[in-house]
């Protein structure tokens, strides 16, 4: 399995910042606003509004682009799956993972109609975490063959589990009789 470049990000955090930026940009302006003269409320409102929108743009776009959807590195084996930020983000102290197979408990393909690209969301049992991967700019052919990947190695571990359980039934059941 080649080494693969996707960008990583968390749906909570990604929806925190969604809804907090504006709310607290808001906030302050409100607080702004309330805090003029009244002589002064024609101007000086429009400039406050319009300066207050463009801030909360950029900390919004900052915020989404640089500290909440890091690059890293996704390796996927036989074994499992792992990956590493290849930058440091604000938001996300581990800076590696990886699983074996067995503490995986769901993989799928989601379409973002925003950006009209699909992610991969991955959830795993311990620690009870969801990941998703999306593309990198024009990487889309790795994010389609990390999820082919990811495909095999989940359907292949779980016939070798179902197998497994079935064995050790049938052991108990003839250890019984």
């Amino acid at each position: 399995m080649k080494n693969l470049i996707l960008n990583y990000h968390k749906n909570i955090l990604l929806l925190c910042f969604i809804i907090a930026i504006p709310l607290l940009g808001t906030l302050l302006l409100l607080i702004t606003l309330l805090s003029l003269p009244k002589e002064s409320f024609g101007v000086l409102t429009v400039s406050s509004i319009v300066t207050s929108i463009f801030l909360m743009a950029i900390v919004l776009y900052w915020a989404i682009n640089k500290e909440i959807n890091i690059p890293c590195k996704v390796d996927v084996t036989e074994n499992g799956i792992g990956y590493r930020f290849l930058k440091r983000s604000l938001f996300y102290q581990r800076k590696d993972f990886y699983s074996g197979w067995e503490n995986v408990i769901g993989i799928s393909e989601i379409f973002c109609n925003a950006t009209g690209k699909y992610f991969y969301r991955l959830k795993f049992k311990n620690p009870n975490i969801t990941v998703n991967l999306s593309p990198i700019q024009e990487k889309d052919a790795e994010a389609d063959y990390l999820f082919s990947e990811l495909e095999y190695y989940q359907n292949t571990y779980l016939i070798s589990e179902a197998k497994r359980t079935y064995h050790k039934r049938s052991a108990q059941k003839l250890a019984q009789a």
